[in-house]
């Protein structure tokens, strides 16, 4: 029996960037990052704030005038609250 379902899998180092992942080939693909630490940082770099997980209008209204990539993400891959908001 088929369902017409569609599934989207994304492979990284954290649960975050894996859901980051599971986007780019949308619907219906795979993706999996890099492991080499170098090329996980140079794709981190050129991210869209828009596309990490919590990141919606309001948070990117507030973080825009720092940066608009996460150029300035934790070297460890986490996005907690790395902008101090006033």
């Amino acid at each position: 029996m088929e369902t017409q379902l569609t599934c989207s899998v994304g492979l990284g180092p954290n649960t975050m960037l894996a859901k980051v992942a599971s986007d780019i080939n949308k619907p219906n693909g795979q993706y999996a990052l890099p492991e080499d630490p170098a090329a996980l940082k140079d794709f981190v770099q050129g991210l869209s704030l828009r596309k990490v997980p919590g990141i919606g209008k309001v948070k990117l209204a507030q973080v825009v005038s720092c940066s608009r990539t996460c150029s300035y993400i934790d070297p460890q891959g986490y996005v907690a609250d790395w902008v101090e908001i006033n």
